[in-house]
């Protein structure tokens, strides 16, 4: 569903594996790119492309996968649930 290769004008692509995993890696901690950089064994600028090319990707595909309540039914339950409790509105 996610298209992480990439064309390249040079002789070596970052593999989608690492790209996805260095998208990851820094995602879950937060930490500078050359850290994520010097544990997947790649460079600061390609943790940084495959951030952007990751987030893009998912970016895209977000609508089919989450879904927000319809919010004027919420905020009815809601008040009907302190109006249950608290007997006013």
């Amino acid at each position: 569903m996610l298209n992480l290769e990439r064309a390249t004008e040079r002789s070596c692509p970052l593999p989608p594996l690492i790209s996805t995993l260095a998208a990851l890696h820094f995602l879950a901690t937060g930490t500078h790119h050359i850290v994520t950089a010097g544990l997947h064994g790649i460079s600061r600028s390609s943790v940084s492309r495959a951030i952007k090319q990751f987030t893009d990707s998912v970016c895209l595909h977000l609508n089919d996968f989450v879904f927000f309540p319809n919010i004027e039914n919420v905020q009815r339950t809601v008040q009907k649930q302190f109006y249950n409790i608290a007997g006013a509105y």
